[in-house]
């Protein structure tokens, strides 16, 4: 899994205190995301389920993490055409996996920041 700091570097102009703060935003952001996402997933709410991908879109563009973006996309078809219970589990423990990966590498950044510009981890 790969994480492109490009255009984030590029959203906070190389300046380090900013680039701790936005990733710590980022962390806290996908951990409301994997809480909020299993009761919709659940109740196989795709409005729902839109509205809160939608949420976390411009930091996942942002990070240039597409294959967040299509393991949401993926997950949000087999909701829509009724796949099995046990097809969407499946779907939704791959996308918590990926969002579990991506907060691993985001904090790992915040550290190097935290170092970077004795910032509290």
């Amino acid at each position: 899994m790969n994480v492109s700091f490009t255009t984030f570097d590029k959203v906070t102009m190389n300046d380090n205190a900013f680039a701790y703060d936005l990733l710590g935003m980022y962390i806290g952001e996908l951990k409301d995301y994997l809480v909020q996402v299993a009761p919709i997933i659940a109740a196989r709410d795709v409005g729902a389920y839109r509205f809160l991908n939608h949420k976390v879109r411009s930091m996942v563009n942002t990070l240039e993490a597409s294959y967040l973006l299509e393991a949401q996309a993926n997950l949000q078809q087999q909701i829509t055409k009724g796949a099995s219970q046990q097809e969407i589990n499946e779907l939704h423990q791959k996308l918590v996996s990926i969002v579990n990966q991506l907060i691993k590498v985001l904090e790992e950044k915040k550290k190097h920041y935290a170092e970077f510009d004795n910032q509290p981890a």
